[in-house]
């Protein structure tokens, strides 16, 4: 404070050029009273400028009553700016081409960037003017503006995608590309393609599955424009695979007669079949018939013939789109003429009741593999069968044959099998016999209705059944009078006649079967009675509240009580009546 003491300059070493007083206005005496210090290091003193500046200016902005330092300013929002001190007319530019004035302003930088803000502060008693400059940073809040995906058009597995360019102040925008099925949500955390390109084609898709597409535009400041657009489009295929044709032939070491074909996988945006050709000539194979076809990229090909083969393998999608190689490979299969060895064919037991099982088993090796095990069984009756029982092999290789027969006889049989060169072999004949000493059953003997009426019909029937087989089935029926009668049942055995004689008839079944096995029934009753001419016998008991002589006069609470009987035939039914008298009352 020069007012009280002297302003003392000195004490460094160089020159001083010029010496400028801030803080206020400075008088001549006070520059007289300046005193510079005595040291030799001070040097010169040039010249001493007296410039009345104000004391101070500065501003501060804020977003939303927060201080800046707490949120980064972005694109989306209006800065205020409060400029100092009070009193003082402010001037601002905000570097954006736009300008304002007062102590309190507001702004919206609409672009990212670092921006030099410049306030001018005017002093009013002085009329001087002061910058102050601050620097700020605008951080890009604002998505990209894009309209979306404009076109999806489909191709072979593939779509072609296309939009415009989305505008932005970013240095950069990222399309992300997102890809889902008809029936299903995109999952915008996973998109199928990134790029900086306004378009795209997304390949491998199945053909005939119908996709949908969106598009979202990302600047560099990771904002995301929210567009809705979204295309449907379904691929097709119409090419056909590439495939380069079958690779090798080649004899399996250990299956003499097999030959492996091999070949690489076809490429193809659907799934793929291989049809195999086979010929015995060079070329000479049908191609509208395969000899057959695999999703493999091999085949096991089972020759039939001691010779040499001609192979081709031609590629062709789900879509019916065929390749046409011309690659074609031979070879001839490893031969062996030793047929299967068969052994240890025994069947238990020999002689076997009608009905029950009968197991045939042996034993059959091959020094490479035993292909076919048949049985071939010759019946009593002449008739021949030939059963397969490849598949009926326990775990020490032993084929069998469980098996039941009913037709009482001797059968005989053989085993036969072949390798996979088709050398086969024939055991010798064996034979084994089936007899039937049990009888026929009769079950559910039934007579209805009994009682019967007389001249009323009576159905009685039964089941029959035997191991082998039912030959005949007659019911033997004694009359009243002791006569009787011994009669075929018909159809699924039932016999039903009418009877003229009351009385108590008695009945068995008898039934023999092919072998003459017989068996007899119990013996059963049913009872026929005469016809019923004589009505039921009916009684009536009147209840109070009752009037007349005989009791005939009655009210609406009198109870009535009726009662029926008949001592042959027994009541059917029971039948009440109600009326009233002829001058209207209740009777």
């Amino acid at each position: 404070n020069t007012t009280f003491s002297p302003l003392i300059i000195g004490g460094f070493n160089g020159t001083i050029d010029e010496i400028r007083l801030f803080n206020r206005a400075v008088t001549g005496e006070i520059i007289d009273r300046i005193w510079f210090a005595p040291h030799a290091t001070l040097g010169s003193m040039h010249d001493v400028v007296v410039q009345p500046f104000p004391s101070f200016a500065s501003f501060d902005f804020n977003l939303n009553s927060l201080k800046t330092r707490e949120k980064k300013i972005t694109t989306e929002d209006v800065v205020k700016f409060t400029g100092e001190p009070a009193g003082f007319s402010f001037n601002w530019d905000f570097d954006d081409g736009t300008t304002g004035n007062g102590s309190i302003v507001y702004h919206r930088f609409t672009k990212p960037g670092f921006y030099k803000v410049v306030m001018k502060a005017t002093d009013p008693e002085t009329g001087v003017t002061t910058p102050f400059t601050k620097t700020i940073h605008v951080w890009d809040a604002t998505p990209p503006m894009f309209n979306g995906l404009e076109y999806a058009e489909a191709e072979n597995c593939c779509v072609n995608l296309s939009w415009n360019n989305a505008s932005d102040d970013s240095p950069f925008v990222l399309y992300y590309v997102y890809m889902n099925n008809v029936n299903s949500e995109f999952n915008y955390n996973h998109p199928c393609l990134i790029t900086t390109n306004t378009s795209c084609t997304i390949h491998n898709l199945k053909p005939g599955v119908t996709y949908c597409f969106t598009v979202k535009a990302k600047d560099s400041a990771g904002n995301t424009d929210n567009n809705t657009v979204v295309k449907t489009t379904t691929p097709f295929d119409h090419l056909p695979p590439v495939f380069n044709g079958i690779k090798k032939a080649l004899n399996i070491s250990n299956a003499p007669g097999k030959i492996l074909l091999s070949w690489d996988k076809a490429k193809d945006c659907s799934s793929v079949v291989y049809n195999i050709y086979v010929s015995t000539t060079p070329h000479g194979y049908n191609l509208s018939e395969p000899y057959n076809t695999t999703k493999n990229n091999w085949y096991i090909f089972k020759c039939k013939q001691n010779k040499k083969y001609y192979f081709a393998v031609k590629a062709e999608d789900v879509w019916g789109n065929k390749e046409n190689n011309t690659k074609e490979v031979n070879a001839t299969p490893v031969w062996e003429k030793n047929p299967p060895e068969i052994t240890d064919v025994k069947v238990k037991p020999v002689l076997q009741e009608a009905g029950e099982t009968v197991n045939i088993t042996c034993k059959v090796k091959d020094n490479y593999f035993v292909n076919k095990v048949s049985l071939n069984i010759t019946y009593p009756d002449g008739t021949t069968r030939n059963l397969t029982i490849t598949h009926n092999k326990t775990t020490n290789g032993v084929y069998y044959c469980n098996k039941t027969y009913t037709l009482v006889g001797e059968y005989s049989y053989f085993i036969w099998a072949t390798d996979e060169c088709d050398n086969s072999n024939k055991s010798s004949t064996h034979s084994f016999f089936i007899q039937d000493t049990t009888p026929p059953e009769i079950t559910n003997v039934i007579d209805y209705p009994d009682p019967q009426k007389e001249k009323g019909y009576v159905n009685i029937s039964c089941n029959v059944t035997d191991n082998s087989k039912v030959n005949m089935v007659k019911v033997n029926i004694t009359y009243p009078d002791g006569s009787w009668v011994n009669t075929t049942m018909l159809g699924n055995y039932y016999h039903n006649i009418t009877y003229n004689i009351t009385g108590i008839y008695q009945y068995f079944i008898w039934a023999n079967d092919t072998s003459n096995n017989i068996n007899t029934s119990e013996v059963y009753r049913f009872e026929i009675k005469p016809l019923d001419v004589t009505p039921p016998v009916t009684t009536k008991n009147v209840g109070e509240p009752r009037f007349g002589e005989n009791n005939e006069w009655v009210t609406s609470h009198t109870m009535f009580n009726f009662t029926a009987t008949d001592d042959y035939s027994g009541v059917n039914k029971t039948l009440t009546g109600y009326g009233s008298t002829a001058d209207g009352q209740n009777g």
